[in-house]
């Protein structure tokens, strides 16, 4: 197949046959992502990237922000039903969402399905397309099912609203047929459904033999199962306006070493070659993360800049360090979305200060930590009798690193409105 991408992070290809004519006749490609957040998530970025690699083929990449579909949500991959999100919602976050698509593939043609959507009343459209797509059809379709199939005791079901989703989506795809040139859709595994109904309905409403297909991408997860750009804290949502970036930086320095090759295939536009490459070349000195580096720093040169990579690379050298005095406020602002942050009155003895972290159960455990030298302030050991109060050992007025053996570290924010 003509086209750079590798096929271990290809899920399905509707026709082989078709994709080959339509990359031979450089029509257009899609991809669709609805504004259901603020942000797009890694899962995102990675299908604008592999739309970014497949137009290299020749093919026009169209992105279609939903507007329209976001305001009803896909139950692909969902459990339950979604929160219904609010039209002022939407508008923010798709403005949001059309920057970040804008950085990444600046040649592609970004369309709003709200446009061609709210030409229909409910009777027309459904008068009009709804009849080409029976309900047995989209019972067999797995987002349905699986919805369906969910034990009864818990089970509530999908409703009509999302129940409906796979229409609209599928009428995208037509619009675009007609309208743009475009003859493929892309999206990850879980879009398969969606993306063969759109093939459905233009089949039949068109009564030829169409050059529409589709293919689907592998879902990322890591060794341990997990999907990318899961945390603790729930999803990794991507800002790219954010000065520095330190929350993401940090996500990828931590990888593990048995998931570079993964997360280099998937995450960059590196041949397996190149990846191949980086990957023996982390392996003659592991301890020194060359290889998360390099992926951070791929990663930051379509998100972010070359500037903020070496940015937040100097803060986490810092942090290693225990340089923390050389932190600046918006340093240690940047810190705040990787730690524990613990906001304090600064009037407080420290050691009730202490005693407010969650893995600290006690006063009496707090003394007895200090006096054996287990608690570092901003890098540095210190004794009970060393500290009077909070305010004595603040950093910038207003920030206080605590360290609690090798590797929980808290930051302590002293704020006006905590005073």
């Amino acid at each position: 197949m003509n086209f750079s991408l590798s096929q271990r992070i290809i899920n399905n290809i509707t026709n082989e046959k078709k994709l080959q004519q339509t990359i031979n006749a450089k029509k257009s490609v899609y991809c669709g992502f609805d504004p259901t957040a603020p942000f797009i998530h890694l899962g995102n970025y990675i299908q604008l990237l592999n739309l970014k690699k497949i137009s290299k083929s020749g093919l026009k990449p169209i992105v279609v922000i939903g507007d329209a579909t976001g305001q009803i949500g896909d139950p692909s991959g969902k459990s339950e039903e979604r929160n219904l999100i609010d039209k002022n919602t939407i508008i923010k976050n798709t403005k949001n969402i059309k920057q970040i698509i804008e950085k990444i593939l600046p040649n592609a043609t970004v369309l709003f399905n709200a446009s061609w959507t709210k030409e229909y009343s409910f009777l027309d459209f459904s008068r009009k397309f709804g009849k080409y797509i029976s309900i047995s059809y989209m019972l067999e379709k797995e987002q349905i099912r699986t919805r369906l199939s969910i034990d009864s005791g818990k089970n509530k079901g999908i409703s009509f609203t999302e129940f409906s989703y796979m229409l609209l989506q599928a009428h995208d795809f037509y619009y675009l047929y007609r309208n743009h040139n475009c003859s493929v859709q892309i999206g990850g595994s879980d879009q398969w459904g969606n993306i063969t109904a759109g093939i459905e309905l233009i089949r039949k409403i068109e009564e030829d033999e169409s050059d529409a297909c589709g293919i689907t991408f592998n879902l990322l997860t890591k060794e341990d199962g997990t999907k990318l750009g899961k945390t603790e804290k729930g999803t990794l949502f991507i800002d790219i306006n954010e000065k520095i970036p330190f929350k993401m930086y940090q996500y990828f320095i931590n990888q593990k070493d048995s998931d570079l090759e993964t997360l280099f295939l998937f995450l960059t536009e590196y041949s397996e070659d190149n990846i191949h490459k980086a990957i023996k070349k982390h392996f003659e000195e592991p301890w020194k993360r060359r290889g998360q580096k390099e992926l951070c720093a791929e990663v930051f040169k379509n998100l972010f800049s070359e500037e903020q990579f070496f940015l937040c690379e100097k803060i986490s050298n810092k942090l290693f360090k225990n340089n923390f005095e050389s932190l600046s406020t918006k340093d240690i602002e940047a810190i705040c979305g990787t730690l524990n942050v613990i906001k304090i009155n600064p009037n407080c003895n420290f050691v009730d200060t202490l005693a407010t972290i969650n893995t600290i159960k006690s006063k009496t455990e707090a003394r007895r930590l200090l006096s054996a030298g287990a608690i570092k302030i901003n890098g540095k050991k210190v004794l009970e009798t060393d500290v009077l109060s909070v305010t004595q050992i603040l950093l910038k007025k207003r920030f206080l690193f605590v360290q609690k053996g090798k590797k929980d570290v808290f930051l302590f924010d002293v704020s006006e409105k905590n005073t």
